[in-house]
């Protein structure tokens, strides 16, 4: 058995928790810009560019404490 495995899976959920909370935060800055579909699409792609590098940390971080 793993020691640290459910210390692992907290730091996961709190990656996730932070990634989700940034998501949140961008949806309702989203309204306030005024510049058209197109920053918006930017929005939603470097949205989802640090939701994938906050998801690969995570796990690294979950792989790196559970050893």
């Amino acid at each position: 058995m793993r020691k640290f495995t459910s210390f692992g899976d907290f730091m996961t959920i709190i990656a996730h928790m932070f990634a989700f909370v940034y998501k949140i935060d961008m949806l309702i800055h989203l309204p306030l810009i005024e510049e058209g579909v197109f920053s918006a699409l930017t929005i939603n792609t470097i949205n989802n560019e640090i939701y994938l590098r906050s998801l690969i940390v995570s796990s690294f971080l979950g792989l790196t404490l559970q050893i």
